[in-house]
């Protein structure tokens, strides 16, 4: 479709809408993983659900960020050609590239009677054009005053029973709320039992309080790992592996990880 811009020239419209899709995702590991992954990724983002409106599919809700799709489904309309045959998925390979995606906190699945309603991850930081802007007075004063902010309204929004967890539990969560508040957009967190669960886990394993905590920093010392949202605490501490992968990270360069982001 052309339409006419001011200055005399032709100007081209092209219908069904956009999506926006970071240049680090170059750095991302599902740019070296398997191709077929990635554009599973791909058409899962050009899928979802856009409108802020939630839908109703029989007894299914379908909000922003969502895509509501059987794995049969999927494999057809992801059909390619190649030495002049029609191809496409098998359904259990296109479960496997889901649960991939989701082990790696891209996606969430939730299995429904009329197929599985895959949710994107931060898909609403992703589609903000703010997010890939620099906000006005930035700087490190008015970051700080901004963090402090945060800090208290957490505090105050905070409601979730911490009780049966330990004080050292509760110091992990703090630390890394308190680092988490000092990244631009971000939202309230709350001390749920899958994040404090994984910390008291970790905990019993014999990882002291200041391991824990510089695994946090590796964390959020990577790029990738902090503009993706990759970062939560459960997902610190998951498992020994993760935990020792992110203590690695914060002992190099001071805490800085240059390599690119590379899930476990």
């Amino acid at each position: 479709m052309i339409g006419e811009r001011q200055d005399g020239e032709q100007r081209r419209h092209i219908t069904g809408g956009y999506i926006r899709v970071a240049r680090r995702l170059k750095d991302s590991s599902i740019w070296s993983q398997d191709p077929h992954c990635f554009r599973l990724w791909i058409y899962l983002l050009l899928s979802a659900r856009w409108d802020e409106k939630p839908v109703e599919m029989g007894i299914v809700t379908i909000g922003r960020g969502q895509v509501l799709k059987s794995f049969r489904r999927i494999a057809e309309e992801n059909e390619w050609m190649a030495n002049r045959a029609l191809k496409h998925w098998s359904t259990s390979r296109v479960k496997r590239m889901l649960e991939w995606l989701s082990e790696n906190e891209m996606v969430s699945l939730h299995g429904t009677e009329l197929g599985t309603l895959i949710t994107i991850s931060n898909f609403n930081d992703y589609q903000d054009p703010q997010t890939y802007r620099l906000e006005p007075g930035t700087g490190p004063g008015t970051q700080s005053e901004r963090s402090r902010n945060n800090r208290k309204k957490e505090k105050k929004g905070n409601t979730t029973k911490t009780s049966g967890y330990s004080d050292e539990v509760i110091e992990v969560f703090d630390y890394w709320q308190g680092r988490r508040c000092e990244l631009p957009h971000t939202r309230l967190a709350q001390p749920t039992s899958r994040r404090l669960s994984k910390v008291q886990a970790r905990l019993k394993e014999g990882y002291p309080v200041e391991d824990l905590k510089r695994a946090v920093d590796g964390c959020l010392s990577n790029p990738f790992n902090v503009e993706g949202g990759f970062y939560d605490l459960e997902l610190i501490c998951r498992d020994d592996q993760h935990v020792t992968q992110y203590m690695q990270w914060a002992r190099k360069d001071g805490g800085r990880q240059s390599g690119g982001y590379d899930r476990l």
